[in-house]
Order: structure tokens, then sequence, then C-alpha cells
């Protein structure tokens, strides 16, 4: 398992980067939001990215297996 950490300043540009490559995200995983809508998701990130005191309020992480390691879904939402 290698697991990254980022930090960003925009959750548009984060999203695009992370979601515009077929090959880059398998599935993603929405918790602690009243709503799985993406346009809700952004517009929830970005209100509270404009309360933060610090530049890069955007943080996310990612987490990726060897070729030779087989989770389970279950599994993977355990790690994250």
């Amino acid at each position: 398992m290698i697991a990254k950490v980022g930090s960003s300043t925009n959750i548009t540009k984060t999203l695009a980067y992370l979601e515009n490559n077929g090959d880059r995200v398998a599935w993603k995983e929405v918790r602690n939001l009243a709503s799985t809508d993406s346009t809700y998701i952004k517009n929830q990130m970005q209100q509270v990215a404009k309360q933060s005191r610090t530049d890069q309020p955007i943080y996310h992480y990612s987490i990726s297996w060897d070729e030779s390691d087989h989770p389970t879904r279950q599994q993977m939402l355990e790690v994250a």
C-alpha cells in the first residue's frame, strides 16, 4: 500500500486533476456531508475553505495498491 497526502487552494482544480484521468481514481467515498451530489460537495468544500486561515485549505489523500495486492473494497474502506 502506498499513501500520498496532498493539499491545494482550490477544490474545483483538485477534483479536475483527480477525476479527469480515468486511470487516476477508481472510486470515491464521501463522508460527513449532507449529500453525495458533486455540485453540493464542491460548494460545501469551497465555503469551508473560505473560512480557513491557511493558504492551502484543501487536504486530500490517496491510497494505491501494488499490483500483487488484491484488497476487497471493504478492506480499502477500512484503511481509508
